[in-house]
């Protein structure tokens, strides 16, 4: 995730350290929910749905400017990942 935020932010992307300095706060803050906080099944669930939630959200950032993206995709896929885990979104 973390080049796709950087380009998304319009960051130079010299490498994927140190990304703290390269991107504000709150774009950190959804980065380091893509990792999980512990070894559970919970932590590792939360994971998973928080890097699908992240790409849908780039990939809508894309689509403004490329058309042919179709989000309608990755909405199913996460409303998938979401049933299958008998979660609400």
């Amino acid at each position: 995730m973390t080049p796709l935020l950087l380009q998304t932010a319009g960051a130079p992307i010299e490498g994927y350290r140190r990304p703290e300095q390269r991107l504000n706060r709150l774009v950190l803050d959804v980065l380091r929910k893509t990792h999980p906080r512990m070894i559970t099944t919970e932590s590792l669930i939360d994971t998973l749905l928080n890097n699908a939630r992240l790409l849908r959200s780039l990939f809508a950032e894309t689509a403004k400017r490329s058309p042919e993206i179709d989000l309608q995709r990755i909405d199913r896929m996460i409303d998938a990942i979401v049933r299958d885990l008998g979660r609400s979104s």
